[in-house]
């Protein structure tokens, strides 16, 4: 009967339909895992800490985020269309392009960690050094998830997905159970981060293959720029507001919002 679904549904729409249902199944299934826990330490940070830490920890977090623009955003894109593809050597060899890349956000964060240091502002100019050291490795060893999906392992990205949510969740909430300074929930949630990402790249990494011919490593960076110029529009269109908000009302505002 499944097959037979399956098959009609090829027919009709034209796609593999054993790979759209198998993928689109263990994505939703990460979707709810990562919002439910989400909601969770969100509604935990809300309740343990003030109004004033909340929103500056947010803010910060939010510049972690919006600062991934200035980096090769599009490059998990394009492992995961070379990963289906079998150019499976494709992923190891666009990890040094990816930190090459996030230097921007480096960049961009040492300059807001001058401006907050020149406005004697110690909090937030550390809290974009943090950014700076940490973000990159996550951008950069986070793709891995999207090689595994490229190769239609949906469910070793699910689980694993589901692995980091749980342990980085963990970590958060005993952090801020155990101590309300901003700097050490931030630096646990960075480094906690950054570290599930790059265990989880070195256990799944594919094997040495044979290298990616230089054609269609040509091919697929330079997909990867184009599709990094509109995630870029898109990421700060979605987190201006952060910003805004935080910098014209305040910190207290800002968590509210």
């Amino acid at each position: 009967m499944r097959t037979y679904i399956t098959t009609k549904i090829a027919k009709i729409f034209r796609v593999d339909a054993h790979y759209f249902i198998t993928g689109g199944f263990w994505s939703t299934l990460s979707q709810i895992i990562s919002i439910a826990f989400g909601i969770v330490v969100s509604a935990l940070f809300a309740h343990v800490l003030n109004e004033t830490e909340y929103g500056i920890y947010r803010y910060i977090v939010g510049i972690g985020l919006l600062l991934t623009s200035f980096s090769l955003t599009g490059l998990g894109q394009s492992i995961f269309q070379t990963a289906s593809k079998k150019y499976y050597q494709y992923y190891l060899e666009s990890i040094r392009t990816g930190l090459v890349y996030s230097l921007g956000i480096t960049l961009t964060s040492c300059i807001g960690a001058i401006y907050y240091f020149y406005h004697q502002n110690i909090l937030l100019a550390t809290g974009c050094l943090l950014i700076a050291i940490f973000q990159p490795l996550v951008n950069t060893y986070q793709n891995i998830f999207l090689f595994l999906q490229g190769s239609t392992r949906f469910k070793d990205s699910t689980v694993l997905q589901t692995i980091r949510t749980i342990v980085v969740s963990f970590v958060s909430i005993t952090s801020v159970l155990i101590t309300q300074n901003i700097l050490i929930l931030l630096t646990t949630y960075f480094l906690t981060t950054a570290l599930v990402n790059f265990l989880t790249h070195l256990y799944y990494k594919p094997k040495q293959s044979e290298p990616t011919p230089l054609h269609i490593t040509q091919k697929y960076f330079q997909y990867a720029k184009n599709t990094s110029i509109r995630n870029a529009i898109a990421e700060i269109a979605y987190r201006i507001d952060t910003i805004i908000i935080f910098q014209q009302l305040g910190a207290i505002e800002l968590a509210i919002y």
